[in-house]
């Protein structure tokens, strides 16, 4: 048998590999939920406005939460995005437009990490109609991890607390 990989999805890759995890129990080795989007089910939120167009100063302004990020950092995203990606932030809004299944954490019983900023949005459609720590508290996987990393946001990845997310998702994916 080959072997099984690691899997990392942040915001709504998130909630795409944690719903991979339910429906293919046994096929990871380690799951890693990067300021995951749970939920689902919102019908009632259109893919419209400002948030699904993607513009620079949306980007730019917006999106990096400017205490916890760089200047430069900021505006290369918003390059970028605006050049190759404008609609990028729409998926997950269309998605739950549909009515999109939450995922189950009592079906999720592969080694799991958890790991938010701080400042990380609050909003339903992101924690699924449960809390983040109760869903961490219901997930199946005996060994898992809860990690909330100060000054930063949606976007701590690409934030000034980088590095300390480096090192905890690099913890956690190389344990044996």
């Amino acid at each position: 048998s080959s072997p099984q990989p690691h899997v990392a999805g942040w915001s709504w890759g998130g909630r795409i590999v944690a719903r991979f995890a339910e429906q293919y129990p046994g096929r990871l080795s380690r799951l890693a939920l990067l300021d995951p989007a749970l939920g689902g089910n919102q019908t009632g939120v259109t893919p419209t406005g400002p948030w699904f167009s993607g513009d620079w100063d949306w980007w730019h302004e917006g999106r990096l939460v400017t205490k916890f990020s760089e200047p430069a950092a900021r505006k290369a995203l918003a390059d970028f995005v605006v050049a190759h990606e404008p609609h990028s932030p729409a998926g997950i809004r269309a998605e739950n437009a549909r009515g999109t299944i939450a995922a189950d954490p009592r079906r999720i019983g592969c080694p799991t990490l958890m790991l938010y900023g701080s400042d990380a949005a609050r909003q339903d459609y992101m924690q699924g109609g449960i809390p983040r720590a109760e869903f961490f508290e219901r997930l199946a996987a005996r060994d898992k991890a809860f990690v909330i990393v100060p000054d930063c946001g949606d976007y701590a990845h690409l934030e000034i607390p980088r590095r300390r997310i480096q090192r905890e998702l690099a913890d956690f994916l190389l344990q044996v």
